[in-house]
Order: C-alpha cells, then structure tokens, then sequence
C-alpha cells in the first residue's frame, strides 16, 4: 500500500507522498493559503466563521457520511484494517465503513490543519513563530510536512456514525485554543480514556462514552488489548498498553515516556494552547507533532506488518 494523501481541493483524489512531482504541485498552492494565514495573523484577523477556510486542503472525513462519499479513502482504510485480519471485517458501504452492521467514519489525529479561523494547534504554532521572528517559508514547510505526513489512513480514528453527532465523545473529545477544549484531539488522552473505560478505571475525563452506540462499538472489542491490536495502534502504547505521552516524549531522540496518570489537573499543567514561555511552547509543539507523524508512520508500517513495539 502507497502512503498517500486525501482529499485535495475538494475533489475524490489522492496523492501518492512518495511522488515526487504529484506532492510539489500540492505543496505549491498549499504555500500561498499558509502565506494567506501568516498575513491575517500579522494583521489579527481572527473572526470565528461557521465554515472556516482551509485552503485546497480538506480532511478526507468532510466527504463521510450520505450524499458526500470519499471512497478511494475509505476503501484504502478498509484495506488497511483488514491487512491482518482473516477476513474481510471492514467493508466500504453507502460512503460509510460497515462493521458487524455497525456504520462507522473517520476522523483524523493528526490536529486540525490550519485555518482562517485561526484557532487551532497549528494556527497557534504559525503565530507564535511569527511573534518569535522565525523565517516564515521555514515554518510553513515544516506545517506543510506535518499535514501531509500525518493524513494518510495511518492518522485515522474509527467511530460509530450516531445521530446528533454533538451528543458522542469524539465530538466533545476535541477543542480549540477558543475554549471549552476538552482532550484538544490528543491521541494519547483519547487512548488512555478508552483504556480506561475498558479498565474500569477512573479518569479525570469520565464521559466516556457518552452515547449507547459507542459503548456497544467498544464492547465488541472485549478488552483495550484487542482495540490496541486489531485498529494497529501497537506504536502509541508501550509492552504494558499503556498510551505514549506525545507532549512530554521525544520519539526522534529515542525518549519515549508514558502517561503519568498521578499528574493533578493534568489537562491544565499541560494543554497545548497555554502559552507562558513563547520559545519553550514552541519547541513543545514542534515536538508534539514530530511525535504525533512518527507514531503514525509506525502505524502505517504496523498495517503493512512492520511492527515495533516497544
């Protein structure tokens, strides 16, 4: 399996990532929206938009679900879930992943990408870079790599599709530097809280699940084990099952820490958009999501059964 890219401009499409001349084409229109956005930030057009601009790029979960449809993602996620199973268990149906008569979709992890809303992770790393003086071109390069690398079908959650959608955890999971984040789409908080649910453990974010179709999602599974194992999430976890710290972890220098779940207020002491030292918050967000793209580049690697857990 080629690891690709989704969803560029709107359109059923994907980019092979190691293709040369189809990834410069992208990176060259994608540049001049990230120029677009480093221009609103310097005059702070920050204006909240119902429907916020992301350039020619779109998270190949916006064509889920009815009369939308993103089959070449779907089919390739499908095929992915399936590399190690016996069977063909995840099927692409009516523009949904069907398990077990269960209708699921995606969501990607690899952050929200930037846009002109400008309240996500990524909008805050363009402007507090911009507020340190760092190259411009440099730092959008390195967002731009960071986008790419992390949406392929190795950056995808899996969720029972449920009506009224506000009401299930994956929504309330996820949050911006606007407020009212609750988990701010961590992989590794969203993992240790399911494991927690299986574990019948305590956690300081005890709304997990909140709906009864994603309870009995999880339930299918048995035990966070099994969910570990079958949706190849084996490199954000240790020996012990335990979710990889991807704030306070180092992959690319061989230091990889675990979640202390005996932090007090752990959200607090550690959230990704409260900003007090500008140089020390940026080195932390750019550690961050170098951690985020190699655990799902060896997730890629585990759904072509190239494993290496630790």
């Amino acid at each position: 399996m080629d690891k690709v890219l989704y969803s560029y401009a709107k359109k059923n499409t994907k980019i092979n990532l190691y293709d040369e001349n189809e990834t410069e084409e992208f990176k060259e229109e994608y540049r001049k929206f990230l120029n677009t956005l480093w221009e609103d930030i310097k005059n702070n057009k920050k204006n909240y938009k119902k429907n916020p601009n992301r350039g020619i790029y779109f998270d190949p979960d916006s064509f889920a679900g009815k009369n939308r449809g993103n089959p070449l993602f779907y089919e390739d996620l499908c095929k992915f879930l399936n590399s190690s199973l016996d069977y063909e268990k995840y099927k692409y149906v009516d523009n949904f992943i069907e398990c077990n008569g269960v209708k699921l979709y995606s969501d990607q992890f690899g952050f929200s990408a930037p846009c002109t809303n400008l309240n996500h992770i990524y909008d805050k790393y363009l402007e507090v870079s911009q507020k340190l003086g760092k190259d411009k071109d440099e730092t959008i390069e390195k967002v731009i790599k960071w986008v790419m690398e992390s949406r392929t079908v190795g950056g995808s959650f899996i969720w029972p599709n449920v009506k009224g959608s506000k009401k299930t955890y994956n929504f309330r999971r996820g949050g911006s530097c606007y407020g009212g984040s609750y988990i701010e789409d961590r992989v590794d908080l969203t993992l240790l809280e399911i494991r927690n649910y299986f574990k019948k453990t305590s956690t300081k974010y005890d709304i997990l699940p909140s709906c009864e179709e994603e309870r009995k999602w999880l339930d299918s599974f048995g035990s966070f084990e099994n969910y570990v194992d079958e949706l190849k999430f084996k490199a954000f976890v240790d020996k012990n099952y335990m979710p990889y710290d991807i704030v306070n972890s180092d992959f690319a220098e061989g230091n990889k820490k675990v979640i202390d779940e005996s932090e007090v207020d752990y959200k607090k002491k550690h959230s990704i958009y409260i900003v007090e030292d500008e140089r020390d918050y940026l080195g932390k967000i750019e550690r961050m999501l170098n951690n985020v793209n190699i655990l799902i580049n060896e997730r890629f690697k585990e759904g072509l059964g190239e494993t290496n857990q630790e």
